[in-house]
């Protein structure tokens, strides 16, 4: 019999470099800040483990406390799947490990709360580079929306990118002297736990940037006037601009 040298089939290899966190957990929290950054997880708690398995995102904590007594005799009880938009990843579908109290029987999920806020599918990182554009930048929200894609691989839709802005807390005691008193008026009307109520907000044309929001839930004149008169108090008011979007 002839004896033949076969070459290894490397073409038929991924191209991809697993490490060995890839598949333990106890060796999850030595990846680097760098790796962390590029999956959009770089301010991930400690305490939160993310884990990737045949193509799969795992969330799971490595110490699992009960939110209700505060226990840590706690046991795996499933995984839960749940939507994330990560910076460069784009939309990911994660499972997200559920656990069980054995003291007081609770049912609850690994903590989420250092890379996306509560009842938000956006992470956080998401939400920084949107502020940090429109606040730093003065770019307009299609122009952050085109960035995110274009660069990021984030897919949001104008409306999510508006969103974030409008529910923002901002400080206007300070920004109220650099006011150009050319304004931007628009209502939005939104829906708020089955009920339907309006965002009246009001922009500085000049600066790009939001003067002053407010949450209403009726658009009559009353409100609207009232509104455009506690925002621009004590302000210059060459044109106010009206434009309605429903």
């Amino acid at each position: 019999m002839t004896k033949l040298k076969i070459k290894a089939p490397c073409y038929t290899m991924e191209p991809i470099q697993f490490k060995l966190y890839d598949f333990c957990e106890e060796f999850s929290g030595f990846r680097s800040d760098v790796s962390k950054k590029l999956i959009g997880c770089q301010d991930m708690s400690p305490e939160l483990i993310r884990l990737e398995k045949n193509g799969e995102i795992i969330f799971s904590n490595s110490v699992a406390v009960c939110p209700v007594c505060g226990s840590h005799h706690n046991v795996k009880d499933g995984k839960i799947e749940r939507e994330l938009i990560f910076m460069n990843l784009g939309n990911q579908t994660c499972k997200v490990q559920r656990y069980k109290c054995t003291r007081c029987g609770n049912v609850f999920s690994a903590d989420l709360s250092s890379i996306v806020e509560v009842n938000r599918n956006i992470t956080k990182p998401v939400i920084d580079f949107i502020l940090k554009s429109y606040s730093i930048s003065g770019d307009s929200i299609r122009k952050i929306m085109h960035r995110l894609k274009e660069i990021h691989n984030v897919d949001i839709s104008y409306q999510s990118v508006e969103n974030i802005l409008l529910g923002l807390e901002y400080d206007l005691d300070n920004d109220f002297y650099s006011l150009s008193g050319y304004y931007l008026f628009d209502a939005l009307w939104v829906k708020i736990n089955s009920v339907w109520n309006y965002i009246l907000a009001l922009f500085d044309l000049q600066s790009n940037t939001i003067v002053s929001y407010d949450l209403t839930p009726s658009e009559s004149e009353k409100s609207i006037y009232k509104f455009l008169s506690e925002s621009t108090y004590n302000q210059d008011r060459n044109y106010i601009v009206t434009d309605l979007k429903h």
